[in-house]
């Protein structure tokens, strides 16, 4: 008997990428530029300056990301600095612009997360053709972990969103947020909140700003 997804929101995490290579080879190196603190799974931009083999990088915060600049990739983990234990439990980066954090900046990386299921549930139909807000929520700092979600109530109506459905996440606990044809069935609860496979849907992946678009 499938179970229906918990709530327990977690940002995104990688899981391949489009042309089949390891996403591991793309793990970066960058420097957290001050703004916001970062968590394990946080969508982050470009932060406009360099620094020794790469870049600084801030937090993507916002629902629509097209606006708030090209989405570089996802914070994997903070690179511990010994004279802050913070960031080595529980493991974010806090909001100082000195630490360095681990980044996956394949431009065709597939991530998984969840959906909020706050209205109306994100339907197969979706798939391919959408581009999904997503929530603003913050990371926790009893966990270091990110909880960002996809905005399922804007599944429907929006172009300019930071995130594309590519496919729904095929585990036999993940139970989509209605009746039409998922696998499992499973009706619309509060706590069904499936999880999918998400691509960035930002045309250049290293400009700085939608103004550069």
């Amino acid at each position: 008997m499938a179970v229906l997804n918990a709530d327990i929101p977690f940002g995104g995490r990688p899981v391949g990428t489009l042309n089949g290579s390891p996403w591991q080879g793309a793990l970066r190196r960058c420097r957290h530029d001050a703004g916001a603190n970062l968590f394990r799974g946080d969508k982050v931009i470009h932060g406009g300056t360099g620094v020794a083999g790469g870049f600084s990088v801030t937090v993507s915060n916002t629902a629509n990301a097209v606006a708030n600049g090209a989405i570089v990739g996802l914070m994997l983990a903070p690179v511990v600095n010994r004279a802050s234990a913070v960031t080595e439990h529980p493991g974010y980066s806090p909001n100082s612009g000195t630490n360095d954090v681990l980044v996956v900046v394949a431009p065709d990386l597939i991530v998984l997360t969840q959906e909020d299921n706050v209205g109306d549930p994100i339907a197969f139909i979706d798939l391919g053709v959408q581009s999904l807000h997503v929530t603003t929520t913050t990371g926790s700092l009893v966990t270091g972990i990110a909880a960002w979600e996809l905005d399922s109530s804007t599944s429907d109506s929006q172009t300019d969103g930071p995130v594309r459905l590519y496919a729904f996440y095929d585990t036999p606990d993940n139970i989509q947020g209605d009746d039409s044809g998922a696998p499992g069935g499973g009706g619309v609860t509060a706590d069904n909140r499936p999880k999918w496979l998400v691509t960035w849907a930002i045309e250049d992946h290293y400009l700085r700003t939608s103004a550069d678009l």
